[in-house]
């Protein structure tokens, strides 16, 4: 009776051990698909750094920039006030600025009203006059000189921007000479600054634009794959994580690194390009 239980006490020590090496064998085979499923992940994740854009119509410009400089028209056109007063008190008033039938001096004898948005110069002594000079600023211009190459992408009266402090300003070609010197053409650009923000003689930038298309369709150059001398752009597709490449005929490139698709693309297409994630991080695109 005594060998009975020994054998039935054997029999449970055995079946709970196997028990248990069953249940750890099973554990680590659980904890290397998690690990292969992980692996594929990662993988997946690193095959798929695409940059998405969704196509739209957008206008696409070729500018060439050239350096000008503000002027005023001779005999710049400052006007001169003599008044009598005193010196120190009248100097306050120069760099200030006035707009047009604004009252610039006044006294009992006189008053004395803008006749354009200007700057007060300077102030000073002259005998027993004070002479006040103004500087009329609607009567400035910006020249500048442009090659002759480049003479076929202007136009009287054609708006033209500029930088002026760092800030983007308009303009209109006033003047174009119809002769070179040098095969430099001067030209003028006639300009608004009624709040006299911009100073006589200082440098500027013009921005030409030489070709313009509106509405295009336009991906970055990088997403242009070619072969053979011919041009295709991978597009998302359902039935592909990797797309499928398209033929499209170019157009014009802008100076932003764009290039015009003319033909093979839609407007409701996603175009892929690969990418590293530092750069999709850089651009905001996913």
């Amino acid at each position: 009776m005594k060998s009975l239980k020994n054998l039935v006490f054997i029999i449970i020590f055995l079946l709970l051990l196997s028990i248990s090496i069953i249940g750890i064998v099973l554990l680590n085979g659980s904890d290397k698909d998690t690990d292969e499923n992980l692996l594929n992940d990662i993988k997946i994740e690193k095959y798929s750094q695409y940059s998405k854009i969704f196509l739209e119509h957008e206008d696409m410009q070729q500018i060439q920039e050239f350096k000008g400089r503000i002027q005023s028209k001779e005999p710049s056109y400052i006007d001169k006030i003599r008044i009598r007063g005193n010196l120190e008190s009248l100097k306050k008033m120069q760099g200030s600025k006035f707009k047009v039938s604004e009252v610039i001096y006044k006294d009992s004898n006189t008053v004395y009203k803008a006749k354009y948005n200007g700057v007060v110069d300077r102030v000073f002594k002259n005998g027993d006059d004070l002479i006040i000079v103004l500087s009329n600023y609607d009567n400035r211009f910006i020249s500048a000189e442009i090659p002759v190459k480049y003479v076929q992408y202007l136009k009287l009266g054609k708006l033209i921007k500029f930088t002026y402090g760092g800030h983007v300003r308009k303009g209109k070609i006033s003047y174009i000479a119809t002769t070179a010197e040098n095969n430099m053409v001067p030209i003028e650009i006639k300009f608004s600054d009624k709040n006299c923000q911009m100073l006589t003689n200082a440098d500027v930038v013009l921005k030409l634009v030489k070709k313009e298309v509106k509405s295009a369709i336009a991906v970055p150059e990088k997403a242009l794959v070619c072969t053979n001398e011919e041009y295709y752009v991978r597009i998302q597709d359902e039935k592909n994580d990797d797309g499928k490449l398209v033929p499209v005929i170019i157009g014009m490139k802008s100076d932003e690194g764009e290039v015009e698709i003319k033909e093979g693309l839609n407007i409701n297409d996603v175009v892929l390009f690969e990418t590293s994630k530092e750069i999709l991080e850089t651009n905001g695109k996913k």
